[in-house]
């Protein structure tokens, strides 16, 4: 059996027997180990696993959290695998792009991840192929890291070190499928993926990031801006519903794009596009306060992916528990 082949095979089975993976009491309340008790944690999660997925031992789990998932000991380079250096990776799923570099949101969270005083992991959801996840390792963090399509999961593995590894847990699927326990999480980062829901899943997705975090714990949000990417037609649309105080003044459809972008990504029939307002009156809502809001610029990136003023390139939010 192939290394792809157990890699496909054990997010198949991870995915069925999440529910029933367990770890360890040390793991399960968030604390980091090292030296002797780490290792003790790791075979008595490892034997669990194995256990649950009918003893398949070239299969392990890779937890410090309140759950597990199956992942190959030891993954080699594949075609799919990239340095992703460049300013953009499209995605494997064509839903859009993976933005190869920190903007000042992200990085603030990464720092505040990356603090020592963080004791429970961290998820990365909507990840791509895990630019940001592979930053919070580098930090030192413990991440979940979660996307739709399995072969961006699969990427990361294979680039990151096997120290790295025993701080990852994969999850492909859903968001709104993730089985979190409540509390459980120091942070959410969901870079540039709610702004392809529809306005219903945005208002799911803030309670379960609400309901996930630990008390004084942090979720992160960027998005593209209603003035990048959108047609002249779009944001006139949207200056409009904004001045009569339209509730969602965002919603976008694929005719909302500038015709370079429809080319190049398929998309659910309707997305929005977020604006600070929006993102604070959602986080208020279900209990967050807010430690900053803002359109701001993406200077790194060219011309061709910003807005016509340069500043109201993307929308971020920073709120906490």
């Amino acid at each position: 059996m192939t290394s792809a082949t157990v890699f496909r095979n054990c997010f198949a089975l991870g995915k069925q027997y999440l529910h029933r993976l367990t770890v360890t009491e040390q793991c399960a309340s968030g604390r980091r180990l090292s030296g002797t008790s780490r290792q003790s944690s790791n075979r008595a999660t490892t034997e669990s696993c194995r256990h649950s997925l009918g003893g398949l031992n070239s299969i392990r789990s890779i937890s410090s959290g309140p759950i597990a998932m199956a992942k190959p000991l030891d993954a080699q380079p594949t075609a799919i695998s990239a340095e992703h250096t460049g300013i953009f990776t499209p995605t494997l799923n064509k839903m859009g792009w993976q933005q190869n570099s920190l903007d000042e949101y992200l990085s603030d969270f990464v720092d505040y991840a990356g603090s020592p005083s963080r004791t429970r992991p961290v998820a990365d959801v909507g990840a791509a192929f895990g630019f940001v996840s592979q930053k919070l390792l580098e930090r030192g963090a413990t991440v979940l890291m979660n996307d739709l399509e399995p072969g961006h999961l699969e990427d990361i593995v294979r680039r990151i070190s096997p120290e790295e590894r025993e701080r990852l847990t994969c999850i492909p699927g859903s968001v709104f499928d993730l089985k979190l326990e409540e509390g459980s999480l120091d942070g959410i980062v969901a870079a540039r993926m709610t702004q392809f829901f529809p306005v219903a899943d945005i208002r799911r997705f803030f309670d379960l990031a609400y309901k996930w975090l630990a008390q004084g714990g942090r979720l992160c949000v960027t998005n593209t801006s209603p003035w990048r990417g959108t047609t002249e037609a779009f944001q006139r649309e949207y200056e409009r519903k904004c001045q009569q105080g339209e509730e969602w003044p965002g919603i976008t459809t694929t005719d909302s794009l500038d015709q370079n972008r429809q080319k190049r990504i398929t998309l659910p029939q309707t997305g929005y596009r977020f604006d600070p307002a929006v993102l604070r009156r959602e986080a208020e809502r279900v209990g967050f306060r807010v430690v900053r809001t803002s359109f701001y610029p993406t200077p790194f990136l060219p011309d061709e992916f910003r807005s016509a003023d340069g500043i109201r390139d993307a929308v971020g939010l920073i709120a906490e528990k």
